[in-house]
């Protein structure tokens, strides 16, 4: 007689801004929301232009440090991330921006994620109760 094994599902709505972890079994108040450390502008007062004066014009080279400053920020939540979710066995990921395609592609190299479920599909900004009601129409 084979034995029936339940499987963990979970289902993330995910920006680059933050992650709301849903759980198809608990209701819209039980959605844990995951912040990500990405900043997209950092404001310090008193702060002056990027870059050195060279005569009438303004050069940087800051582009090259601020844009790998954001890629190791982005990392670091996706990683984050994957941690929370390692004990499922099918995870869920949706959401408007391309964050979900990124964090399945961080996904997919991880070794940990090899042997599990994972489906993509876009979604879009909408209430607790409507993402929880997603979730339950895509995973059960």
């Amino acid at each position: 007689m084979k034995k029936y094994v339940a499987l963990k599902t979970i289902g993330v709505w995910m920006d680059h801004a933050e992650a709301k972890i849903i759980h198809p079994g608990q209701s819209a108040a039980a959605i844990e929301v995951f912040h990500s450390p990405v900043q997209s502008r950092i404001r310090i007062p008193g702060e002056v232009p990027d870059g050195t004066r060279l005569g009438d014009y303004r050069s940087t080279n800051n582009e090259f440090t601020k844009h790998h400053t954001t890629q190791n920020e982005i990392h670091s939540y996706y990683k984050q991330l994957a941690q929370k979710l390692q004990s499922y066995d099918e995870i869920l990921i949706f959401g408007p921006a391309p964050a979900r395609n990124e964090f399945h592609n961080y996904l997919s190299k991880e070794k940990n994620f090899a042997k599990k479920r994972i489906l993509v599909k876009p979604g879009d900004y909408i209430t607790d109760n409507q993402l929880v009601e997603f979730v339950r129409e895509n995973l059960v």
